[in-house]
């Protein structure tokens, strides 16, 4: 079974070990709703000759098994064991979260962070992250990379103000969307007298 897909999924197969007696003209595939039915439901209504069918309207999420029969002249074959259970799914998703954000360096007015990518991103590239910020104690994230696309792991926010305590969380994008946000950082602020990291206050 390859490319599943929320709507169809291309089925393959290995011509008999024996053709009795007469080269095999054509092949038809069956299919059953696992969640439905124990009825087999013929897909092709005409024999395909190649040993390989593109699947489609199927529905999403549902489970499937499809089968195998195929013809010459003195008719049909016994059908093939049935395949294992298939089920239509949109091949991406969302990515996971990031890992939580280390403050590698801050300054009075910037912070630079580092992560870790998703360890799961949805089968499809990471095409940016989204970068938040806020006052330790705050409720309002902001987003401190609004009209830059970050595609490292690594960003440094500008905008901080002296003496004040921030945390920050990213969130990965794809193409089909938005992860949940990661962990939030260590609280971290800059001193008048040197840059520090702070873990408590």
């Amino acid at each position: 079974m390859e490319d599943v897909t929320k709507r169809s999924c291309v089925l393959k197969w290995k011509a008999p070990e024996f053709d009795g007696g007469s080269p095999v003209s054509g092949y038809y595939v069956e299919s059953s709703q696992r969640s439905y039915s124990t009825r087999w439901s013929k897909v092709n209504r005409t024999a395909v000759r190649q040993p390989r069918l593109e699947i489609k309207d199927l529905v999403e999420l549902t489970e499937y098994i499809f089968r195998v029969t195929a013809e010459n002249d003195a008719g049909l074959g016994k059908p093939s064991e049935p395949t294992d259970v298939v089920v239509p799914k949109d091949p991406f998703s969302k990515p996971s979260p990031p890992g939580q954000p280390q403050v590698d360096e801050i300054r009075k007015d910037s912070a630079t962070l580092s992560w870790t990518p998703p360890k799961d991103t949805g089968n499809t590239p990471i095409i940016n992250y989204i970068v938040e910020m806020r006052p330790v104690g705050g409720y309002q994230w902001t987003v401190a990379n609004l009209r830059k696309t970050v595609a490292q792991p690594s960003y440094t926010v500008t905008g901080l103000k002296e003496e004040t305590p921030y945390e920050f969380r990213v969130s990965a994008e794809n193409k089909v969307g938005q992860s949940a946000p990661s962990e939030v950082s260590a609280p971290a602020k800059y001193g008048k007298r040197r840059r520090r990291l702070l873990g408590t206050f």
